[in-house]
């Protein structure tokens, strides 16, 4: 699943919707994310960008709606503007809210997916991100079952996406403060609201205000250089200044010198000499 962001007005686009590759269910779930996106992103201003979500290289139907959860996690990848894990597969719908609801055949997702990765290598770092409430349903194959107890493979179970960010993410997805209405500082969702409120700006921009901005930058830059230029100068001119204040005393001593010696060779006024 790829996403990409832009300034814009469209909103999320399904890719698989557009191209009438998409069912019922799989679109009702889209529809959803669009409604949890503005649950996490509680903004003073409207989520004015462009977003397209694609299964990419599948040419087939696709329904349901357990990619629902990756999907959101793959837009704020977009959003937050990181790349999120690749040793590590999730499966689960969402509402609205955010909680991570059960799928169906939860086994053979996990399964296949360590088959992958067995098949690549097991490093200790892979593993499925499962919704909590189809830990019940669990029945792995016996390698599966031992991969995981020697750690060689992982399950998570979560019940909030916030716990899928933080995996994907290796940083805490943070919690929303109902006083403030912001999220703490480097968060994952606060870098989330930046990337939104960014993309807010640029859509609401105009050519003049571009033009604006790019005056502005050359008029900065030619203050840079103007200031660079006189610190070069002035560090030129401190070496000579320090030599013309050594030099000084130097003169004035020969000075002094020459008027004792001009003293001595004058010597006293004889009061015999006509003036």
């Amino acid at each position: 699943i790829t996403a990409t962001v832009g300034p814009g007005m469209a909103g999320a686009i399904n890719i698989e919707r557009e191209s009438q590759l998409s069912g019922a269910i799989h679109t009702k779930a889209f529809y959803i994310l669009g409604g949890l996106l503005r649950h996490l992103l509680p903004t003073e201003h409207p989520l004015t960008f462009d977003a397209s979500i694609a299964f990419e290289q599948s040419y087939g139907g696709i329904d349901g709606d357990s990619a629902s959860a990756a999907e959101i996690v793959c837009l704020l990848s977009a959003l937050v503007g990181e790349p999120i894990a690749q040793n590590l597969a999730m499966t689960g719908a969402i509402d609205q809210l955010g909680h991570v609801l059960a799928v169906g055949a939860i086994n053979e997702k996990i399964e296949g997916f360590y088959d992958t990765c067995a098949a690549l290598g097991l490093t200790g770092t892979q593993g499925v991100v499962i919704p909590a409430a189809n830990v019940g349903d669990l029945m792995l194959r016996h390698d599966v079952v031992e991969a995981c107890a020697e750690g060689r493979f992982r399950v998570w179970a979560v019940e909030r996406i916030h716990e899928a960010l933080a995996l994907f993410f290796d940083r805490t997805a943070g919690e929303l403060d109902p006083q403030t209405g912001t999220y703490p500082r480097d968060t994952v969702l606060h870098r989330a609201m930046v990337g939104a409120f960014v993309l807010w700006r640029r859509a609401q921009a105009k050519p003049d205000d571009f033009e604006v901005i790019e005056a502005d930058d050359e008029t900065e830059q030619a203050e840079q250089a103007e200031q660079a230029e006189q610190a070069e100068q002035a560090e030129q001119a401190e070496p000579a200044e320090q030599a013309e204040q050594a030099d000084a005393p130097a003169e004035h001593a020969a000075a002094a010198k020459a008027g004792d010696a001009a003293a001595a060779r004058t010597g006293p006024l004889d009061p015999r000499e006509p003036p």
